[in-house]
């Protein structure tokens, strides 16, 4: 019924070149939204207090109908305490969303620049620094689990409510991910790669057919390369990856309470190197052919290479020359940049980064590393 209400009504709009005309009876409340369906004509009408106009080039204005109370008045904010998922999506609105509940080295310094770069970007920066932050008030408890686990998979959850609270873009940094006043605006390549890719930085490993098969992945590709988990910008079109059961089965009341110890992944999973929520976000990257525009131009030498060392040897000059040229790689992780710091060659590499992730792999040398790469990164590599 609700569905046919919000045809009618959108009609109407089109009709009438507002926002709809069927006046409410009586007084709603918070109640008669919970159960509503219908905010997709806010794509075209945003609600009132946004940015920027929906796309018809108007907001929408009060005009008596459940539909607007629903998800642009009072309603929508009932709808959002009742954890409901249809928010009106916002066409401008972008997001960055980070978890740590750490201290990390120069953290305080280096969160000053995230809050720039959200600034200069035109997003909203998100940052929930504890289990207990309100953005988990929607989980079990109200809560994220205090079990080891799920501190990695705190970021995922983020990602996929902002979505449903009518984001256009999220992008998730790990709070290891460095950025500076010359770091590219990712929202802008995500615009340009398109609505179906995300963006992020593939990397030298696989999903094996084992998370495939935990995570119903009916058509496994065990040759493809993983997307880092730690910097990666969604838009509205994955939101079905955060729908998927596969992903939001697992926050589910009864699933947590059941079944704590595999809160996100399955009884027996071995996850590359123990980071199940990498091979959680790409088991759902292949199950719904989500293509990636990798921010390194698919060069694969911009990163870690897995094998022995006399594959490092022979694979190390060739790396360094191309971070000296600066004009492939944007990014790169832990172990690539410690190994350049080792060879005293990190300043010069460095100034083709636009963005640094220090990744576990930089072991010792990550205080280092988190200190001082933000004043080294000049992007030269656009």
């Amino acid at each position: 019924m609700a569905a046919v209400v919000s045809l009618l009504a959108a009609i109407s709009r089109l009709q009438n070149g507002a926002q709809g005309s069927q006046q409410r009876s009586v007084l709603p409340n918070a109640q008669d939204c919970v159960q509503y369906h219908g905010c997709e004509w806010t794509e075209q009408y945003t609600c009132p207090g946004a940015a920027a106009p929906g796309t018809s080039g108007k907001w929408a204005a009060d005009d008596g109908t459940l539909s607007f109370y629903c998800c642009c008045g009072e309603g929508a904010a009932a709808q959002h305490d009742q954890g409901h998922e249809t928010q009106p999506h916002n066409p401008s609105k972008r997001v960055i969303v980070m978890y740590t509940d750490r201290e990390l080295p120069c953290g305080q310094s280096n969160r000053e620049l995230l809050r720039a770069y959200a600034e200069r970007t035109n997003a909203v920066l998100r940052v929930a620094t504890s289990r207990n932050d309100s953005a988990f008030a929607a989980l079990p408890n109200g809560t994220l689990p205090d079990d080891g686990v799920s501190a990695r998979f705190g970021k995922l959850w983020l990602a996929g409510q902002a979505l449903r609270e009518g984001a256009a873009r999220v992008a998730v940094f790990d709070d290891t991910v460095l950025v500076n006043e010359h770091t590219l605006d990712v929202f802008a390549l995500a615009e340009a790669a398109g609505e179906g890719s995300v963006v992020g930085s593939l990397e030298d490993s696989h999903l094996d057919q084992d998370a495939c098969d935990a995570y119903g992945v009916a058509s496994c590709d065990t040759d493809a390369r993983m997307v880092n988990s730690g910097l990666v910008v969604f838009s509205q079109r994955h939101r079905v990856i955060f729908d998927d059961t596969g992903l939001s089965g697992v926050l589910t009341q009864q699933q947590l309470r059941q079944r704590p110890e595999q809160l996100w992944a399955p009884a027996g999973l071995s996850c590359h190197g123990g980071l199940c929520d990498q091979a959680l976000l790409n088991a759902q990257l292949q199950k719904h052919a989500v293509p990636v525009f990798d921010l390194n131009r698919n060069n694969t030498d911009c990163g870690y290479k897995f094998g022995g060392p006399w594959r490092w040897r022979a694979w190390r000059d060739k790396q360094q020359k191309i971070f000296m040229e600066r004009s492939t790689c944007r990014v790169t992780f832990g172990s690539t940049l410690r190994r350049f710091l080792v060879d005293h060659v990190l300043e010069e590499a460095a100034q083709g980064l636009c963005l640094a992730h220090v990744t576990r792999g930089a072991d010792e040398d990550r205080d280092e590393l988190l200190c001082g790469l933000p004043k080294m990164m000049r992007c030269e590599a656009g």
